[in-house]
């Protein structure tokens, strides 16, 4: 800003001619075109409806130009500040209020309104105004020109909106990195609805089990494993969000979501839920803990289809799942068991290629199933490979580096 500052070459001006907008308050004096200023302290005033001390209105015309838009939104903080002041007259707030946390705004006004607000608070604050800038990209048109009325490719918002929804409209938006352009892209809108529709689907089973979870009674191996896999996530979210990183952030949860608790997690606890079994206690703490700190954090992105689930599911909390102080953070709980989901994850995988390729059901009954692997402490997952996989007997080769699965298909 410096740099810009002391290149220019001409004063800037700081005045347009529009019918709309704050008036330059200057006068000038009939006749002489004596240029009047009022005193600071009777500011801020519109020249048309006043005059300085001692003047005729009769000898006087106002300016009649209006502000550069930027010269008056440059102040967005001060007046922000001042409205949060006059709605919480007693908030302990308001003495740390400038410089704010961060401004959000696109690339092509960082000359216009970043520089502009950065020089009126160094004037009226001696401080800097916020304490980051996140500089976003535009939205282009899907064959990658800017939108605009004259080529014919813009979409209005309101028919977005209108066939997707605003949650699937703002998956779309938080995809878009910072400083990159994003292509407007009905089928990442589309993505984004699945997204809610699987959101509204995985909500209702686990409403069957919600209980008021507590992590001391999540005891069995690959329910530890997952709750650690999810508090784990909430930590590398959270910087990702302090580092406005939101773009990455998502594609994180949204990995966790689908892969880890849809594909494989829900089948996998699905019997001990269900069934009141060894585990089951277990199962069902562990789904509740889920899907509330996965709502949690899908809130950001998704900000409707969370609020409305939160609050259908979890009828103790009062308060939004939006809340100052919402936002999920535990410890890790200890795990004796060191179960890898990720490899139980796999025998699933090669379970469900194997019948596939055989052409049988998912839900086929095998008498036999032969597991190579060297991990001797899958075997504490047993019960629940055999009720997903639908086997009666499973054979243990702790001599293979390699996972593989055998199946007894006669």
């Amino acid at each position: 800003m410096e740099q810009w500052v002391e290149g220019l070459k001409w004063d800037w001006c700081i005045s347009r001619q529009r019918k709309f907008g704050v008036r330059v308050p200057v006068w000038y004096k009939k006749g002489t075109n004596e240029v009047i200023i009022p005193d600071e302290d009777k500011l801020p005033i519109d020249p048309r409806n006043c005059v300085p001390d001692g003047y005729n209105p009769h000898d006087l015309i106002c300016d009649e130009d209006v502000l550069d838009t930027w010269a008056t939104s440059a102040l967005t903080p001060q007046i922000n500040r001042e409205i949060f002041n006059k709605c919480f007259p007693h908030s302990d707030a308001k003495s740390t209020f400038i410089p704010m946390s961060v401004r959000p705004q696109a690339q092509e006004i960082i000359r216009t309104w970043a520089f502009y607000t950065i020089a009126q608070s160094l004037f009226h604050e001696s401080d800097i105004p916020w304490k980051n800038i996140m500089i976003s990209g535009w939205c282009i048109a899907e064959d990658k020109e800017k939108m605009s009325k004259s080529k014919g490719n813009a979409v209005s918002p309101i028919y977005l909106l209108d066939k997707y929804g605003a949650d699937a409209v703002r998956y779309w938006a938080s995809l878009g990195s910072l400083g990159a352009d994003t292509v407007l892209s009905e089928n990442v809108i589309e993505t984004g609805k699945r997204l809610i529709m699987k959101l509204w689907n995985s909500a209702k089973f686990v409403e069957k089990f919600v209980v008021e979870y507590d992590l001391s009674k999540v005891v069995h191996a690959i329910d530890i494993w997952i709750v650690n896999k999810i508090i784990v996530l909430i930590d590398i979210v959270s910087n990702h969000l302090e580092q406005y990183e939101y773009h990455v952030a998502i594609l994180l949860v949204e990995e966790f979501f689908w892969k880890i608790f849809c594909d494989n997690y829900l089948e996998i606890s699905k019997n001990r839920a269900y069934n009141e079994i060894d585990g089951h206690e277990s199962a069902i703490h562990t789904l509740s803990f889920l899907m509330e700190n996965i709502l949690k954090l899908f809130a950001p992105f998704v900000p409707y289809i969370t609020e409305c689930l939160y609050q259908v599911l979890y009828t103790n909390n009062t308060d939004s799942i939006h809340s100052h102080g919402s936002w999920p953070s535990f410890q890790n709980i200890k795990d004796p068991y060191n179960v890898r989901g990720e490899d139980v994850f796999e025998m699933l995988r090669q379970v469900r290629s194997i019948k596939t390729s055989a052409n049988i059901s998912i839900r086929t009954q095998i008498d036999n199933m032969t597991i190579y692997c060297n991990n001797i402490m899958l075997k504490e997952v047993e019960s629940d490979i055999k009720a997903v996989c639908n086997v009666s007997n499973i054979i243990w080769d702790f001599s293979s580096d390699s996972l593989q699965i055998d199946l007894s298909l006669c």
